[in-house]
């Protein structure tokens, strides 16, 4: 193989690598917001103290 061709192959595999650690830490940040949110919810508030869906 061409010596450009194997550098292309590892520079698109570096960057999927990169796109996937990027998503697997914006999922991992959402997670624990719901988490957090959902204690918050779950200590103080009452049915009540929620205020109706718009």
């Amino acid at each position: 193989m061409n010596d450009y061709i194997v550098a292309s192959f590892v520079v698109v595999w570096f960057v999927l690598l990169m796109y996937l650690a990027v998503i697997a830490m914006r999922t991992a940040k959402m997670s624990r917001e719901v988490e957090l949110l959902s204690r918050v919810l779950a200590r103080g508030a009452t049915e009540s103290e929620i205020p109706p869906a718009p």
